[in-house]
């Protein structure tokens, strides 16, 4: 069976629930607008195929909240916010997947600059998601939200997450202002990951800072993709690395393709076979979701090898990277052999998130 190793659950008033009532002043609220009363500066719902009638509203801001197309999704409401748990364990069943790695919807991004916020929707989120979780008898497994922008509540999710079943934790590229992946404010959250063997998962989403706006006038998806190249760039040029060497990092939902363009500019060649090489992202332990489209078997001679390689559905969303059959589909593809698709489809994932 496979492992997917990105899918997601739409939050929901639920996910909220374990806030306490001294601080309902910071409880997100839904907005929900008619097709008439719609603002015309609000986005239309590209996700879903639906428009956007609905939002949440944190700390005088508004966020998307998705009302997501059924047909386009291939998901049900019960299975994309874990009100039937054993409704998505069936469906998992029907595509052939073992486990399920869950990342969040709304948290891919950062959502206010106020510490007391983010450690409560933090703390709230990781609790219900873990119950939730709990139901599945470990077919579903979650990645916790950790708030950075408190250390030592940070810490205290860590350990709090290692405890309630969870496989790792987020980490979006550029957060707690432009703090970049490498910087060392962000170590003794590394440090303590790397003791508790939960892996660094570094999703698409978009960081609270100036730089991600001003990639706004790129195409839809880059300002969520470069925060997570950023990253990649910023850690493989760093001490990080060396100073974490049992530290597994993954690259999430960002595709693969960049990977030769960051890796020359950093010195890395592949005129060679891969054991004669002197660098393979093997020897680091870096891994980098691929997608369906990508040329994989050239990703794979440019990294020296297909150990660091694994794919996911984004299950619940309805984007470019969403491919519910992806497992089967690799598996059909005339140019990828059985034993490099069984990696992307299980092995590699199982051995990151250390399932």
């Amino acid at each position: 069976m496979f492992i997917d190793a990105d899918t997601h659950v739409d939050e929901n008033e639920s996910t909220f629930s374990y806030i306490p009532a001294a601080q309902d002043h910071l409880r997100p609220r839904t907005i929900e607008f008619t097709e008439e009363e719609m603002p015309p500066w609000l986005s239309s719902n590209r996700s879903s195929g639906s428009g956007l009638y609905r939002c949440w509203f944190i700390d005088g801001n508004v966020y998307p909240r998705r009302i997501r197309s059924d047909a386009r999704t291939r998901t049900v409401i019960g299975t994309r916010e874990l009100f039937d748990v054993s409704a998505r364990v069936r469906h998992m069943d029907s595509l052939n997947v073992e486990t399920q790695v869950i990342y969040p919807t709304l948290f891919l991004r950062e959502l206010s600059r106020r510490a007391d916020i983010m450690v409560t929707l933090h703390r709230s989120y990781n609790r219900w998601l873990s119950e939730r979780c709990a139901d599945s008898n470990g077919r579903l497994r979650w990645v916790a939200l950790i708030p950075y922008c408190s250390m030592p509540d940070a810490l205290e999710e860590i350990r709090f997450a290692k405890d309630n079943g969870a496989v790792g934790i987020l980490k979006l590229g550029i957060e707690v202002g432009d703090r970049v992946a490498s910087d060392p404010y962000f170590f003794p959250a590394y440090q303590l990951a790397e003791d508790l063997e939960l892996s660094l998962c570094v999703h698409q989403g978009s960081g609270y800072t100036d730089v991600v706006s001003f990639l706004r006038a790129f195409p839809d998806g880059e300002s969520d993709t470069f925060p997570v190249v950023s990253a990649f760039s910023f850690l493989l040029g760093s001490d990080v690395p060396a100073r974490f060497p049992r530290l597994k990092v993954g690259f999430i939902e960002s595709g693969a393709a960049w990977l030769p363009h960051v890796l020359g500019r950093s010195g890395w060649t592949w005129d060679r076979s891969a054991s004669e090489r002197d660098h393979r992202l093997s020897d680091m332990e870096f891994f980098v979701t691929c997608e369906i489209y990508e040329d994989i078997p050239y990703l794979v001679n440019a990294v020296g090898g297909d150990d660091n390689f694994f794919v996911g559905s984004d299950y619940t969303h309805g984007d470019r990277s969403s491919v519910l059959d992806v497992h089967k589909l690799i598996n059909e593809r005339d140019d990828i052999d059985d034993k490099t698709a069984l990696k992307l489809t299980s092995e590699n994932a199982r051995r990151f998130y250390n399932l």
